[in-house]
């Protein structure tokens, strides 16, 4: 277990597979504790039915039905600790898990009343060390494409006006935003403007390729593709950053492992924060979900507690977006 530091609030969670085991560790501020959790045939058949039930349209799937699957991991993965008092509600997670949970989203874990991030802050570790990081969030450097006409055949269809709202809501919200949309998002001019000082956040909407069968992920930016290892190159050169987000961003062939592949390739590469999505999120629910993560960011927020309030905000719609499909495929990767 990497030794982050952790304030009296945190908990840091490590589930380790031993096959007919889960190991898990909790430490907080002080210690760290043991726990000895059986596995199952019949807890790994429901680990693997939820993981099915989180690919392709699971939008259709009763939100009684997800919530039915997500309660049997909830009272193996997490009931466990909350009865040894090793957490509470109000804790923050910072969840280390093993590659077998690395595509769970705790977030949506249902404990027969609500939702876990209802009661939980939830960040994901990967396992790095603390970097330091510039103060705040602001300015905020965002890059986005917005508008279909005069793109390369290549650009994927689903260009989406909510993306377009999605821009102007947070840069209403920091005017000191660096702006590049649309023919001015180039490659080069990019990469070079991501070596800067200027800013503290980076916000990518665009379409991605994070197919785990590809050895080269890359975003789409105007002109041509930018290969993501070239992206980290780029923030090699400057100091780390305190937020880093892919909006929009489309996993290939539905692989959410790519998706973490990729969040812990970002943080590698100096950025402190980074929000990603285990599949490609509705456009109109994602702009509502930026829009008031950004809004709780501008307020002092952590990231962990903004993105709280924002899947709460669309849990708590009374509309169809109150379903997990719509927010919980936002995950928070980092140390906050």
């Amino acid at each position: 277990m990497s030794k982050i530091k952790l304030n009296s609030n945190a908990r840091q969670i490590s589930f380790i597979d031993l096959d007919e085991n889960l190991l898990v560790l909790v430490r907080d501020a002080y210690q760290t504790q043991t726990v000895l959790i059986p596995l199952s045939q019949a807890v790994k058949e429901a680990l693997s039915s939820f993981r099915i039930s989180l690919q392709g349209s699971f939008y259709e799937l009763p939100v009684a039905q997800l919530n039915q699957r997500s309660y049997e991991l909830y009272q193996t993965l997490i009931q466990p600790l909350e009865e040894k008092q090793l957490i509470q509600p109000g804790n923050q997670l910072l969840i280390t898990s093993d590659p077998n949970f690395y595509d769970l989203p705790f977030s949506v874990l249902w404990t027969g009343r609500n939702y876990l991030i209802e009661n939980y802050q939830i960040l994901n570790s990967l396992g790095g060390q603390t970097t330091e990081a510039s103060p705040g969030i602001s300015p905020v450097m965002i890059t986005a494409i917005t508008d279909s006409s005069g793109l390369p055949p290549s650009y994927p269809d689903g260009i989406d006006s909510s993306i377009e709202a999605e821009v102007q809501n947070i840069e209403q919200m920091f005017k000191t935003s660096v702006i590049l949309l649309n023919k001015a998002f180039q490659a080069d001019s990019f990469l070079e403007m991501v070596t800067k000082e200027g800013f503290h956040t980076l916000h990518v909407s665009t379409h991605g390729v994070f197919d785990a069968t590809s050895r080269n992920p890359y975003l789409y930016a105007w002109d041509r593709k930018v290969p993501i290892a070239e992206l980290n190159q780029a923030l090699l050169q400057r100091s780390p950053l305190n937020l880093l987000v892919f909006s929009a961003c489309e996993t290939i062939r539905a692989n959410p492992r790519a998706i973490i592949g990729l969040a812990s390739s970002a943080v590698q590469a100096q950025s402190r924060n980074l929000v990603a999505s285990l599949w490609k999120v509705d456009a109109e629910a994602t702009a509502k979900f930026m829009t008031e993560f950004y809004n709780q960011l501008r307020q002092g927020k952590t990231p962990a507690v903004a993105l709280q309030a924002a899947q709460i905000q669309l849990i708590h719609s009374d509309n169809e977006m109150n379903h997990p499909y719509y927010w919980a495929g936002f995950l928070l990767f980092g140390v906050d």
